[in-house]
């Protein structure tokens, strides 16, 4: 095994309850074996995933390219949407 770091990581309150559930079921001897152990099954699932992940992207990438309809400009979608939700606020009610 190579260089350990240690890192700081805020949890939700449901999530760490799990971990600490798990390391007080034995199946983990502390806090942080548990939190090693979803990391590094993170990093292969996410690992074994990039091929698909590259490929996906390139397919959607092509059927863009190929994509006869023409897409909308950027600054006219924002310009619209800007318009609709000053439509919905009521006046002087800006924050």
């Amino acid at each position: 095994m190579g260089k350990i770091e240690r890192i700081v990581a805020d949890l939700p309150e449901d999530v760490f309850a799990d971990i600490e559930q798990a390391v007080s079921a034995g199946e983990f001897g502390s806090v942080s074996e548990a939190v090693a152990h979803m990391a590094k099954a993170w990093v292969a699932d996410r690992r074994a995933d990039a091929p698909g992940f590259v490929a996906r992207t390139r397919k959607a990438i092509e059927d863009s390219r190929a994509d006869p309809h023409p897409g909308y400009p950027v600054d006219e979608v924002l310009a619209e949407l800007d318009a609709r939700y000053a439509a919905m606020i009521p006046d002087g009610d800006h924050r």
